[in-house]
């Protein structure tokens, strides 16, 4: 564990040096953003060592309308382990360091930063649209989003309790984080670059004699639950039985050509590849089913593992495929009559599908200890369609915590000799359950018209804005003492410092 701690790859270790121009009423002219970051002894080739910094200066500011943009990316190499990537590359930090300034630029000219927020949100007539970092936005629901999570919590009269308590001497804050999360990456973000990474998806189909079906899938499931989308992809299509649906995964002696699961690309790119697959073998079992029947194909449908005509049961998809495997002269010449099926997904023209968010934080911030605790968390997110609004809740809430973590608590500290001074976990410090707030997720959907399954991306989303939303909390509450604090994690330490205690 401690050479893990110590020579595994290292991340979001960046100084950005940022400002955001407003005019006099709160609209937002532009931005500019320069990322110092460190890249570790060495790169990596030829998947580039620049990616994440190459994320925070597309995405700085991305959720806003502004026409004037200037970035600068440099990086240093320093005798640390190399630079990685882990969830939401470079987003959480893009993140944060947009919503500060729109809390400081709201706070200087005196506006409330939530109308702020909304003034300057990417909305209608604006999509779609590419932003002037260079990211293509399809659509973005950010107002929507916010409306949404204003109902969620109450703020006048979170403020009204706000004032209260601050005359006893405790402070709490409210923070709000807009995050754009970009999904399911396309091959051409590899390929252009000669790197040897699929980013394509491959759904192979098989209908036994005993009615069930075998799903293999390029897709892996390390626990987000991608198997069961899958599943429910295919017997949604099929019409049959969930519990007819056999996935295999992770196999690659077994399964088809797949890029696997990482990049919030699972549901987006396997779950259409399984689509297509699931067309295609429906198809084939109602043209056999209608060819045996004399009926017309149009005229047929599959409900519950039945072919049935207007309601009325003709023959379960069992006797299908038992005719399919083992009477298949029975089946009239001409009639498309494969049992196994396969079908393919690569997207073209595009390198990412982008979801949206808003994220909202409560916290409150112990002056004398310089300790933060978390007391509620909101976050309304899209994510185009949701197969699964249970699997896509947890994915989002185990995100907010791994952000909470990057917010409060987790830190790759070094002293002035290079040693490693939080290689376990006695000193490198990470969320527990019992200082968790509560997470309350909401959705809305607006599919993407992509695909055809309409589905993006949704396992990095809660990383991506809990960082900004806990950073504006915590400079929320101690706004009164005149104090503000810009670096994560915000340690006790940091905090104190930051208040002149230390």
């Amino acid at each position: 564990r401690l050479e893990s701690f110590l020579a595994d790859i290292h991340c979001r270790d960046h100084e950005v040096t940022a400002r955001m121009a407003f005019s006099p009423s709160g609209e937002i002219l532009a931005v500019e953003v320069d990322d110092l970051f460190n890249a570790g002894a060495y790169g990596q080739y030829p998947r580039t060592s620049i990616a994440e910094g190459n994320q925070i200066t597309r995405l700085t500011g991305a959720p806003y309308r502004h026409e004037h943009y200037t970035a600068n990316l440099r990086m240093a190499f320093l005798n640390k382990s190399i630079l990685g990537h882990i969830r939401s590359v470079g987003h959480p930090i893009a993140c944060a360091v947009a919503e500060r300034l729109v809390d400081m630029g709201a706070a200087k000219l005196g506006l409330d930063p939530i109308e702020v927020r909304r003034a300057n949100y990417l909305h209608g007539d604006d999509f779609p649209r590419t932003s002037v970092g260079g990211v293509e936005f399809e659509y973005l629901s950010l107002r929507g989003c916010l409306d949404k999570a204003l109902t969620m919590i109450d703020v006048p009269g979170f403020r009204e309790e706000q004032a209260n308590l601050r005359a006893k001497g405790i402070y709490r804050g409210l923070g709000v984080g807009t995050f754009v999360e970009l999904t399911a990456i396309g091959p051409e973000y590899y390929g252009q670059g000669g790197q040897h990474i699929s980013a394509q998806e491959t759904c192979l189909l098989r209908l036994e004699a005993s009615g069930d079906v075998r799903c293999y899938t390029g897709a892996t499931d390390q626990g987000q639950g991608i198997d069961t989308g899958i599943q429910q992809v295919v017997s949604d299509t099929l019409g049959v039985p969930l519990a007819a649906i056999e996935v295999i995964s992770g196999d690659s002696a077994l399964c088809p050509v797949g890029g696997g699961s990482w990049g919030s690309r699972g549901a987006a790119l396997a779950g259409e590849a399984a689509l297509r697959a699931a067309n295609t073998l429906r198809r084939n079992i109602l043209s056999i089913a209608a060819g045996l029947l004399q009926k017309d194909v149009a005229a047929l449908n599959i409900e519950d593992g039945t072919v049935v005509e207007a309601g009325i049961s003709h023959m379960t998809v069992a006797e299908v495929a038992r005719i399919g495997h083992f009477q298949p002269y029975a089946i009239p010449d001409g009639i498309p009559a494969d049992l196994t099926v396969v079908e393919r997904y690569a997207t073209k023209d595009r390198l990412f599908l982008a979801g949206n968010g808003v994220q909202i934080a409560t916290v409150e911030v112990d002056v004398d200890t310089g300790i933060v605790t978390p007391l509620r968390h909101l976050v309304v997110h899209d994510c185009g369609r949701i197969l699964n609004p249970l699997l896509v809740r947890e994915q989002v809430r185990g995100g907010v915590v791994q952000g909470i973590g990057s917010a409060l608590y987790e830190e790759l500290r070094y002293d002035d000799d290079g040693h490693l001074l939080t290689g376990s976990f006695a000193d490198y410090l990470v969320p527990m359950a019992g200082e968790m707030p509560d997470i309350e997720v909401a959705h809305l959907e607006n599919p993407t018209a992509t695909s055809e399954l309409g589905a993006k991306g949704a396992g990095e989303a809660g990383t991506a804005g809990a960082v900004s939303a806990i950073l504006n909390a915590v400079n929320d509450a101690i706004a009164p003492l005149e104090a503000t604090i810009a670096e994560v994690p915000v340690t006790p330490p940091r905090l104190l410092k930051a208040l002149g205690q230390i």
